[in-house]
């Protein structure tokens, strides 16, 4: 009996401090939703997690605002001792990081009054920004005739520069705002803020992803590659139910046995993996969507080594999987201005047409706007009969399809999916 006061005082601890988690979030709760909570939560298996969060959900999060708050929160609350360690973590490293940048906020040896907002802006500035801005703080610090009296003045600017650059660019998720005081506590806010930036993040058009969003953006799309490569690897492996019998083998080990049938033999079936030819336009805004296809393919070549990638604008270039780099690629993508898909998919044919089988995968990304698109349909539809399956990832709406005739000449022939953020992009790969 005593362990069961034990285990109901702890759980009653979780969940206050849970309510305090979603307070800060933006719910609003009061003592009637905790006790309710509380209340639930005794006629549930509390070691089930989906059914505490749905029996918190119900009396927790009262309308789609609050729902999507305490989603955030349960998952970045109700984790392993483990994952609560490295949240602690990487809370203190940026809290550290951010520390460091108010140093750079100094005039006549006085910190300078610069909220967390725009400390959070300075943070998610380039260097070369950044050192703009510390640039003009030491040339006023030193000025000919310059007094302390001046420093609301440059605060008044320097916040001006920040806030122009806040306009521009998408900062990383900040610190929590009104702390809690309970480092725990804030560390777990500051994850649901990452939560959220990567949500965001995984639903924005990839042609919006900032330069100065590339870097999270290549991190997120190794974590989902990753996923999705343990996924494609599962479903490669050798069956090892047993199916059909195997006649033949059967009856040739029966022949030890004088012709009976003591030990049946059974087929064992195995998916093959696919030949995987990836074409991708990097004309003009379409080099971003084609740098994120590449880094995801780069992480599933483990499982599907039979890759082979391609680029094309005005003609053709193979791309080394082996070592690929997101920023070489970009920096040395240059193969014209203009997009000639038929001169591309004649110069692919004629060099690597033996690739294609009833076991090759086409994948090509382009938004379809290209010269002598009713001959590189044509070409395309030769190819579908000759292949397994020509996936077409376009990064147009899927609304605005019909409006372009480049695009309804290309649909008859291939499976065309819309593939515009890095969700949809996973989603279109999943079943390779």
């Amino acid at each position: 009996m005593a362990q069961t006061n034990i285990i109901d005082k702890n759980i009653e601890r979780q969940i206050i401090t849970f309510a305090h988690i979603l307070r800060s979030a933006g719910v609003t709760l009061g003592i009637s939703e905790i006790m309710e909570a509380l209340e639930v939560l005794s006629v549930l298996d509390v070691t089930d997690r989906d059914q505490v969060y749905r029996g918190l959900s119900a009396v927790m999060a009262k309308s789609r605002r609050d729902e999507r708050a305490f989603d955030e929160a349960f998952n970045a609350f109700f984790v392993p001792p483990q994952v609560r360690d490295a949240q602690m973590a990487q809370y203190f490293l940026r809290h550290q990081q951010v520390e460091q940048l108010r140093e750079d906020f100094v005039f006549k040896e006085k910190p300078m009054d610069i909220d967390d907002e725009d400390i959070e802006t300075y943070a998610a500035m380039s260097e070369e920004d950044r050192q703009k801005v510390r640039d003009f703080i030491r040339k006023a610090d030193t000025g000919v005739n310059v007094t302390e009296s001046l420093k609301p003045v440059i605060e008044q600017q320097v916040q001006s520069i920040l806030r122009r650059q806040r306009d521009r660019i998408s900062a990383p998720p900040p610190l929590p705002g009104e702390v809690t005081g309970v480092e725990e506590w804030d560390a777990i806010l500051y994850n649901m803020a990452q939560q959220r930036f990567e949500q965001d993040l995984l639903l924005k058009d990839i042609a919006d992803i900032s330069d100065d969003e590339m870097k999270e953006a290549i991190v997120l799309i190794r974590q989902l590659a990753r996923i999705l490569a343990n996924r494609i690897g599962r479903r490669y492996k050798n069956s090892s139910g047993r199916k059909t019998v195997d006649m033949r083998r059967s009856i040739r080990n029966g022949l030890r046995y004088g012709g009976v049938l003591m030990e049946l033999k059974y087929k064992k079936y195995r998916i093959q993996k696919p030949t995987v030819v990836v074409i991708t336009d990097i004309s003009g805004s379409m080099l971003k969507y084609s740098t994120f296809l590449l880094e995801l393919m780069f992480g599933l070549s483990a499982v599907l080594p039979k890759i082979r990638s391609y680029v094309f604008a005005e003609r053709l270039k193979r791309v080394d999987m082996s070592r690929f780099d997101p920023d070489t690629f970009i920096r040395d993508s240059d193969l014209g201005n203009t997009t000639d898909f038929y001169a591309s998919l004649l110069e692919f044919l004629a060099e690597y047409e033996k690739m294609l089988n009833k076991n090759t995968v086409l994948i090509i990304l382009s938004d379809t706007k290209t010269i002598k698109y009713k001959e590189a349909a044509e070409k395309i539809g030769e190819i579908r009969r000759r292949v397994k399956d020509i996936l077409w990832l376009n990064p147009m709406k899927t609304v605005e399809w019909g409006r372009f005739g480049q695009t309804r000449a290309f649909i008859p022939h291939v499976s065309m999916v819309e593939a515009s953020t890095i969700d949809t992009l996973m989603k279109a790969l999943k079943d390779l």
